[in-house]
């Protein structure tokens, strides 16, 4: 009898122990899962984190892209600008012809000096000095004036340029100020003014170097310049 109740004994020792040791791998095992989901969801978090980072990097460097493009095209669209009218202004200069010149603008630079167009799209300078000089060549030397300032302004509605834009002659014999939105009426003052924004122009032009002669006219990108008209950068 005593050797049952010792086997019995022995017996439950043992199962409690096999269901102790069952119970600390189950333990083990439930430490290990909550570990490996904690590590997943860590993981997972990380690369959510980076995909996102990776994404919005995407994005800034697409807007970055795309503005540098549209620089790009406004710096080409300018300097395509440039070398026309300068080509035009050559052209013009150099052109004859026996079409009479606006009757209005004609009558407002024997006057004054100073001419509006109509719509107020652009404005011609000349000073009086010029003007003498000028005598009886005055009719057709406004008739290229005119043409300069309308070939500009078209110009530059043909490249999509809205800013206002300056023809000034070196000796500040004549100047045009051209915008598509409109010279406002009190800008300029009077036609003297040619002679002021060659000065506030002139003055940011770098000293030409050695290797550069007044016949190479290349455009150069100058600034930061106040706009000599409004006083503004």
């Amino acid at each position: 009898m005593q050797q049952i109740l010792d086997r019995t004994q022995q017996s439950l020792a043992e199962s409690f122990a096999a269901l102790a040791r069952n119970a600390r791998r189950q333990q083990q095992l439930y430490y290990a899962t909550v570990g490996l989901l904690i590590a997943i969801i860590v993981v997972s978090g990380l690369l959510l984190a980076g995909l996102a980072a990776a994404r919005h990097l995407d994005v800034r460097r697409s807007h970055v892209a795309q503005y540098v493009s549209g620089i790009s095209l406004k710096l080409q669209s300018q300097t395509s600008f440039l070398r026309r009218t300068a080509l035009t202004v050559d052209y013009y200069l150099a052109a004859s012809s026996d079409a009479p010149p606006d009757t209005e603008l004609l009558s407002q630079i024997r006057h004054t000096g100073l001419a509006r167009s109509p719509d107020g799209e652009y404005v011609m300078l000349v000073p009086d000095a010029t003007r003498q000089a000028w005598g009886e060549a005055l009719p057709h030397k406004v008739w290229q004036l005119q043409q300069i300032a309308t070939a500009t302004l078209t110009t530059g509605m043909a490249f999509g340029l809205d800013a206002q834009a300056y023809v000034v002659a070196p000796d500040a014999s004549f100047a045009i100020l051209v915008s598509p939105a409109g010279i406002h009426a009190a800008d300029p003052a009077d036609a003297d003014f040619a002679v002021r924004l060659r000065d506030d122009l002139s003055r940011h032009l770098p000293s030409p170097t050695a290797s550069e002669g007044p016949a190479q006219q290349q455009p150069r990108w100058i600034g930061p310049v106040d706009d000599p008209v409004h006083r503004t950068p």
